[in-house]
């Protein structure tokens, strides 16, 4: 089951291995009216995208109050769970952890400082103690309680965690393609202007250009890794 938060947010490269895998992915996309299940009783996975949206902006969007209770039972159940950027604010939320806005924004290539519990943890294995992700947010979470912090950066040290065994929310994207991160940059030119001299748009299509293709098979390598973690 993946949760689409919004149009924009598409499952990209998660969908792709998901194919490879011989795996359904049933789209839920409270945009277009979809109600979200209250339980993931009948999926081998959860998975939660990001949006521009905050984790705490009930009124305007009261499904997020859904996938927050969703995420919940997922914790309890132990269910198989990838909740990023967005979806992970709202795991944390789930947890009882506080979401709040972050300092800078976030917005562009950046590397993971992988901590001891991460280099032992089955989704970061064979990625190096600094692997480069696509990152897209302003805002962040507090570490949940019982919570396995596995990965960190300069400007937000909350940028994956664990709960359970199989339960992750991570800060970064790992479905993100080229295409997918061009669509973003065109649509949200304005808003990106309001951080002109410190997100350069620019910038980001040439590291984009450049480092795509060998930051795709890591970030593939990644969700395999995570699909394998669910199938067990």
């Amino acid at each position: 089951m993946v949760i689409q938060n919004y149009p924009l947010g598409e499952a990209g490269l998660i969908e792709e291995v998901a194919r490879e895998r011989d795996r359904t992915v049933h789209f839920v996309r409270p945009f277009e009216g979809d109600q979200v299940p209250k339980d993931a009783e009948d999926a081998w996975a959860v998975v939660v995208l990001g949006g521009p949206m905050a984790a705490w902006q009930d009124d305007e969007h009261p499904s997020l109050k859904d996938v927050a209770g969703l995420l919940g039972r997922c914790i309890a159940a132990d269910t198989p769970t990838l909740a990023i950027c967005l979806g992970a604010q709202l795991l944390a939320r789930a947890a009882g952890a506080r979401n709040y806005k972050g300092g800078m924004p976030e917005i562009g290539w950046y590397n993971l400082d992988v901590t001891a519990e991460g280099k032992r943890d089955p989704l970061f294995s064979n990625l190096g103690p600094s692997p480069k992700f696509y990152f897209s947010h302003t805002d962040t979470f507090d570490l949940p309680a019982n919570a396995e912090l596995l990965a960190s950066t300069r400007l937000y040290p909350n940028q994956a965690f664990r709960l359970g065994k199989r339960v992750y929310g991570v800060g970064f994207h790992p479905e993100k393609t080229d295409a997918m991160i061009e669509r973003y940059l065109t649509a949200y030119a304005d808003d990106l202007a309001k951080y002109a001299g410190v997100i350069d748009p620019a910038r980001i299509r040439r590291e984009t250009q450049m480092l795509y293709p060998k930051r795709r098979e890591q970030a593939r390598q990644f969700l395999l890794h995570f699909f394998e973690r669910a199938e067990l």
